[in-house]
């Protein structure tokens, strides 16, 4: 059997997730964030993307 690349992996995990949640965009985000809120609880520090400035 042919060893998949880290990019494979990464994309076996992801459609292994968004299964689970039958392809819901909502219920993949919410599970998400109540994944990285259990994270910041047990003490990790979850990084947050910085927001783009307004470009009005």
């Amino acid at each position: 059997m042919k060893e998949l690349t880290p990019v494979d992996e990464i994309r076996k995990i992801r459609e292994a997730h968004a299964a689970r949640h039958d392809y819901d965009l909502n219920r993949i985000f919410k599970d998400i964030k109540a994944h990285e809120a259990q994270l910041r609880s047990e003490g990790w520090n979850v990084i947050q993307k910085k927001k783009e400035p307004n470009k009005s």
